[in-house]
């Protein structure tokens, strides 16, 4: 009886464990296909696009954008002369979202340099559950 107790817990164990395993190589959410179209000559702001990939079970949401080159970076929609703010971006569970031009943005404002074509910008996007997707965007001419 002892050895059966013994065995059935070592099953157990061995299935929690898999599960474990399992859910840490699940795939997280990502930015992929992020660009951004190149501003005139001393502009101080710049409209960007990203592809956002949600292979989980789970509906996530953009709630922050940031880049080192910029003071501050927003998810808009509207046109870029009259952006309207998205205060958060929601993905559905096992689907995706792509910002493009004549949809939604995002708007850079307070740019630390000045942006050509060929640059690359990183971007970070953070959702509600506080993962961090890193991408990188190339400046080019739209």
């Amino acid at each position: 009886m002892h050895t059966m107790i013994k065995n059935v817990g070592l099953a157990l164990a061995m299935a929690v464990m898999g599960a474990v395993s399992t859910l840490a190589s699940q795939a997280q959410p990502s930015a992929s296909e992020a660009w951004i179209a190149a501003p005139a000559a001393g502009a101080i702001t710049a409209v960007g696009y990203v592809a956002i990939d949600n292979p989980t079970m789970y509906e996530i949401y953009v709630v922050s954008v940031s880049s080192e080159l910029a003071g501050s970076v927003e998810i808009a929609q509207g046109t870029p002369e009259a952006p309207t703010v998205v205060k958060e971006l929601a993905v559905a569970s096992f689907g995706g979202v792509a910002l493009k031009p004549g949809g939604m943005f995002l708007r850079l404002s307070g740019l630390k340099k000045p942006l050509a074509a060929g640059d690359q910008v990183p971007l970070v996007l953070t959702t509600d559950g506080g993962v961090a997707m890193k991408v990188t965007a190339e400046v080019r001419r739209p």
